[in-house]
């Protein structure tokens, strides 16, 4: 079977359920399941993101592609655990399903606030052209599991940047809230550009500047 880029983007809900059960039946069949490491039920495991402590538990996501061994239309499968060693998986998913995820939820992290757990991700979004529109966006977990987006882009790519720019990471310094983003510069070299929360608003965010790597910007 070829991973056409139809078949990596094909929404979710156009596979059958007979295809999701030959898609099960295939990996029960595989002689290389884990023994003790995490496993997807299905396709694609990816990076982990939003590893974070909430609601009394260890809580961890990875990307899935649900559907092969390939690289396609990505969402986040949320797995729990009490000692870092078992790790349940919950059920929860942030799906690639509004207009500014619609080709992936793409890697980011987590941090709680008040008793929800923010999720901030990078939103991959592809136009008619195929061009590439990567927007830092972000989501609530509350303690049911219940995941709320929030319906704006907290941070957008800059005019420097080209599409690779991606994966953020919140990070509390001295009581200030700010994030790190990874980009690649029209010269087609690697930065890390550094936000800040206004007023510690999780969905205000403002340029602070480029971490200083004068030694070493890495071609990407």
């Amino acid at each position: 079977m070829e991973w056409t880029t139809e078949r990596r983007y094909r929404r979710y809900e156009d596979w059958s359920n007979d295809e999701i059960k030959q898609i099960k039946e295939k990996m029960a069949q595989s002689p290389w399941h884990t023994r003790y490491h995490v496993e997807p039920k299905m396709g694609l495991l990816n990076d982990p993101n939003g590893f974070s402590y909430f609601d009394g538990k260890w809580i961890l996501f990875y990307q899935n592609f649900p559907f092969g061994a390939a690289h396609g239309l990505k969402s986040w499968v949320q797995l729990e655990s009490d000692d870092l060693v078992h790790f349940t998986e919950t059920g929860v998913k942030v799906l690639p399903d509004t207009p500014l995820d619609s080709h992936g939820a793409y890697s980011g992290s987590a941090m709680q606030f008040g008793d929800q757990l923010f999720l901030f991700y990078t939103g991959n979004v592809r136009d008619e052209n195929w061009i590439r529109h990567p927007y830092q966006i972000g989501a609530l977990m509350d303690k049911d599991g219940k995941i709320t987006k929030i319906d704006k882009i907290l941070i957008d790519q800059p005019a420097d940047s080209t599409d690779h720019f991606r994966d953020p990471q919140i990070f509390n310094f001295k009581g200030q809230y700010y994030a790190i983003v990874g980009g690649q510069d029209l010269e087609k070299k690697g930065f890390v550009r550094l936000y800040k929360a206004v007023d510690n608003d999780y969905t205000n965010w403002q340029t602070v500047g480029d971490l200083d790597f004068a030694n070493d910007r890495t071609a990407t």
